[in-house]
């Protein structure tokens, strides 16, 4: 079943650490999609310090100041969850029909966004479930990049974020093991309910920890000599072809 890419939301978290990541992440996602997008940042006022207001007027108010305005978290606590589990612990403003949780280190391509949107959804009709994901073979964990029915998914984490009294509990898991423990108090088995499925991304990892064979892709992206000195370092010359 194909669908409209404007009922689908990217939706990420970053910290200081993964700033640079915002724009190139926000650029594929405008260039190459006609979906929506929506990123909480850590400290909104730190983020724009370092790379100015005026990159707001592209952001069309997609970009959020992390808050404790959850209900089930307060401003204390939230300071202390792994920052990898944040994107699975929020909802997203202005929710679409559909959400793409996703790491903010990544370039969204127009041709492997199809083919994973029609594996995503091919997948949840195959298992009846309101996610698209795999169980890592180091589980009990799945993968970071989560593709749910927004409607059918956070009504019922929300409900069971709610039962933490201590952050302690959340962090014990990791980010991926927190999100296979969503799946299986909210929604049953996760075995059963990623059963055949196959991982496709919507697109490329950029992090220089992601190893050597992501270099790979520099010809599939971009022409210029200095792509792969920008891809494993934080360079500004990085930023520039965006």
């Amino acid at each position: 079943m194909k669908i409209n890419q404007n009922d689908v939301t990217f939706f990420t978290y970053a910290d200081e650490k993964y700033y640079p990541f915002v724009m190139p992440y926000v650029y594929s996602i405008l260039k190459n999609t006609t979906s929506n997008y929506r990123i909480i940042i850590d400290n909104l006022e730190n983020y724009y310090n370092q790379y100015g207001k005026k990159w707001a007027n592209i952001q069309h108010n997609c970009i959020h100041k992390w808050s404790g305005q959850q209900n089930y978290y307060t401003e204390n606590t939230i300071k202390n969850i792994i920052p990898n589990s944040i994107r699975f612990m929020y909802i997203p403003p202005k929710a679409t029909k559909y959400t793409y949780i996703t790491d903010v280190d990544m370039i969204i391509t127009s041709d492997m966004f199809e083919k994973a949107l029609e594996n995503n959804i091919e997948g949840m009709k195959r298992n009846q479930a309101p996610f698209f994901n795999i169980v890592r073979d180091s589980g009990p964990k799945l993968s970071g990049v989560h593709f749910v029915e927004t409607k059918k998914w956070y009504p019922k984490v929300v409900q069971y974020l709610k039962k933490f009294e201590d952050i302690s509990d959340v962090n014990q898991f990791g980010d991926e093991g927190l999100l296979y423990k969503m799946v299986k108090e909210c929604f049953g088995d996760p075995e059963k309910l990623t059963e055949g499925n196959e991982r496709i991304l919507p697109g490329y990892h950029l992090s220089p920890n992601r190893g050597k064979k992501y270099t790979d892709i520099k010809n599939r992206l971009c022409k210029d000599e200095d792509w792969e000195y920008a891809f494993t370092q934080f360079s500004p010359d990085f930023l520039k072809m965006f």
